[in-house]
């Protein structure tokens, strides 16, 4: 079932309850108008007439206590008695009702001939007995009147308490659906949220289960497809970089110089056996820490972390002392920065070279020097004596001779101080 055809039936069950207790209520409502209808129409009706018949025998009463027993004024009296006696005839409803009204019919039939003989008397008697009659009717409708009120309050409090159980159970079947309803349509998004966080932070063995065959199910069974391939290409793809990792770290391990590779955040990120070596750390202790961390307790790192620090470092490794030429790879992307690269080269080599070469230069040096020394007090002897004898072409040429001495001592000079 379609979670659009859900809401519609809750919606038709909330309407469905308030259209029965709403016509549970009118028909209640009409059920008591009805009954006091009844008792309007029946007892009140008949002490209507009552009171009227009265009013008729009080008038006749008076005029027979005046001895005024005239046609045309007691005829409109009797008349009007008789309209009425007629109605009460035709609305018997209670029981001795009907031999009360018949009797009063009796006794206004002796009123009337009583009246025709003149007989005060007997008029008086009749009235009085009438007037019994009507008081008994009169009492006969008053009993129902009381009664049927009665029947009627209980009526109102059976109504009363009926539709109090009738609204205290609407009112719990409507609570209950609204309080369940919502969460029908709530939980399963709250959860898809959930998993989809938690797809988020790449756990993709999430998976929704929702036994329902509306929307919702059909939800759980794509997110659960998609979870499902999102893992298989999360480990195919994570075989690969893990693959790839190895090929990189065995990469850098066969680097002969230190590295070291951190992060945009001053993370280690990598760093190879000869790095381990150089700063007596192992990768365990060294990748993901926090770089400047590290460099509290290791002094050749903190050098390393100095952008100003001396280039050329002088470090005891591999028993021995070793010569290394700090270089800093800034590493960028899109330009922006994401981590750099120190690399230590070692120049312990060249520097062992360039020892060799000034040693083997001053060796040089001072054989040549020695040589050319000897040279010159030679040729000083040697001038000394052609001087006496003053010959022009040997000076110009001894002359020569000591120039180009001076010159070699010269440039031999420059080459030992370079």
């Amino acid at each position: 079932m379609k979670i659009k055809t859900k809401i519609s039936l809750g919606l038709i069950f909330l309407f469905t309850l308030f259209l029965f207790i709403g016509g549970l209520g009118i028909y209640n409502l009409h059920a008591l108008s009805q009954s006091m209808k009844g008792i309007l129409k029946a007892n009140f009706e008949t002490i209507e007439y009552a009171q009227n018949m009265l009013r008729s025998l009080n008038d006749i009463r008076k005029l027979n206590d005046e001895k005024q027993i005239l046609t045309y004024a007691i005829e409109p009296l009797l008349i009007d008695f008789d309209k009425n006696l007629k109605q009460q005839e035709n609305n018997i409803t209670e029981i001795g009702e009907k031999d009360v009204t018949k009797n009063i019919r009796t006794h206004f039939k002796s009123l009337q001939q009583s009246i025709q003989n003149q007989d005060f008397t007997a008029i008086n008697y009749t009235i009085f007995k009438i007037n019994q009659l009507l008081y008994d009717l009169s009492d006969l409708n008053s009993r129902p009147i009381i009664r049927k009120n009665q029947e009627a309050d209980k009526r109102v409090q059976d109504a009363i308490f009926m539709m109090s159980m009738v609204a205290t159970l609407c009112f719990l079947f409507s609570f209950s659906f609204i309080f369940n309803f919502p969460s029908y349509i709530a939980n399963p998004i709250r959860a898809l949220t959930e998993s989809i966080k938690k797809v988020a932070d790449k756990n993709y063995n999430e998976r929704l289960h929702f036994t329902t065959k509306d929307e919702f199910g059909e939800l759980a069974t794509v997110f659960n497809s998609m979870t499902k391939r999102l893992s298989d290409y999360e480990n195919s793809n994570l075989a690969h970089l893990i693959s790839e990792k190895q090929r990189i770290e065995t990469i850098i391990d066969t680097i002969d110089d230190p590295l070291v590779g951190l992060d945009e955040n001053s993370k280690i990120l990598f760093v190879n056996t000869e790095g381990c070596a150089v700063l007596g750390l192992t990768k365990e202790n060294l990748i993901g820490r926090y770089a400047p961390d590290v460099a509290l307790k290791n002094d050749l790192l903190r050098a390393l972390l100095t952008e100003n620090a001396n280039k050329n470092l002088k470090i005891f490794s591999n028993n021995k002392e070793s010569h290394f030429e700090k270089n800093i790879l800034n590493i960028k992307a899109q330009d922006k920065a994401i981590g750099k690269v120190i690399l230590l080269r070692n120049v312990t080599q060249f520097q062992e070279r360039e020892a060799e070469n000034q040693n083997l230069l001053a060796a040089i040096f001072y054989e040549l020097n020695s040589q050319i020394g000897k040279i010159s007090k030679n040729i000083n002897a040697f001038e000394t004596d052609f001087s006496k004898n003053n010959p022009l072409e040997q000076q110009t040429k001894l002359k020569n001779i000591k120039d180009d001495i001076e010159k070699l001592t010269k440039n031999l000079g420059n080459l030992y101080r370079a």
